[in-house]
């Protein structure tokens, strides 16, 4: 799960939900619905963030969704010319 600014309106934020499976990309849309990582200091700050999760899978339904790392992003743009 990535929160960055919006390349196209700075003042806005965009979200990026990504997993290896459905199973992951389906986990970190039931995170952003869950009070304690919506309550999480960087989280609710409105910084930039990224977050990895695990998610166990059993009989083909996910089941625990365990926080692995949660780190907040660089804010400076960097851009790279070409000569």
């Amino acid at each position: 799960m990535v929160r960055a600014p919006n390349p196209f309106q700075p003042d806005r934020h965009i979200v990026i939900l990504a997993g290896s499976f459905g199973f992951g990309t389906s986990a970190a849309a039931r995170r952003l619905s869950d009070p304690e990582f919506l309550n999480h200091p960087l989280v609710s700050g409105g910084s930039p963030f990224e977050a990895a999760f695990s998610v166990e899978v059993v009989g083909g339904e996910p089941q625990r969704i365990d926080l692995k790392g949660l780190r907040e992003l660089d804010t400076a743009v960097r851009r790279q010319t070409g000569t």
